[in-house]
């Protein structure tokens, strides 16, 4: 079993967003350009027609971190966000939260949607189109990564930063009802 870090990297006026999320590699046979090829092909798509179409995802890097891998393996990206419509904050966005049957902070994880759609949000709360797309988001990844019986070979996880070898599976995924701020580098500044 293996551990791997994927990092989306997406800019936006100016403005980069970079999100982080491990995947189990079960036999740890499946190499990291295929491990990218599968986010590009089944995550990405879930979420992008959200997303404003100026946006763009730059880079994916795969990284094993457990047990400690090669160098990591990045690939360029132009993939745009498929929405017409300007977010209504270039910080603010839909959170969506990967849940575990472990209690604690240890068991949760989330994923910054930067860019969301503006027709989501209604004074910062879950609109109701905001539900219904978001719940299309989350059936799509956990179809593909969480559900029993998946079609990858890769399972999401909420690994320790501390100690990755410390993970685990990811049970559910929501969106929150709330926006939620990404934390966020000026360009250029700290990659």
């Amino acid at each position: 079993m293996s551990i791997e870090r994927i990092t989306l990297t997406q800019t936006m006026d100016g403005e980069v967003y970079q999100n982080v999320f491990h995947m189990d590699n079960p036999d740890g046979l499946t190499n990291p350009s295929d491990i990218a090829d599968d986010i590009v092909t089944h995550w990405i798509p879930a979420i992008r027609p959200y997303q404003t179409n100026i946006l763009q995802y730059v880079n994916i890097e795969v990284r094993r971190v457990s047990p400690a891998g090669a160098a990591p393996y990045n690939r360029p990206l132009a993939i745009f966000g498929g929405s017409g419509f300007r977010p209504p904050h270039v910080v603010a966005g839909a959170v969506f939260q990967f849940h575990s049957a472990t209690a604690g902070r240890h068991g949760r994880g989330r994923y910054y949607m930067a860019a969301t759609n503006s027709t989501w949000y209604n004074i910062g709360f879950l609109s109701p189109q905001g539900v219904t797309e978001s719940t299309v988001v989350t059936a799509a990844w956990k179809g593909r990564y969480v559900d029993a019986g998946h079609p990858s070979t890769l399972s999401l996880k909420v690994v320790s930063k501390a100690d990755p070898s410390f993970n685990v599976t990811v049970t559910d995924i929501v969106c929150r009802t709330l926006w939620g701020i990404q934390r966020r580098r000026n360009y250029t500044v700290g990659i």
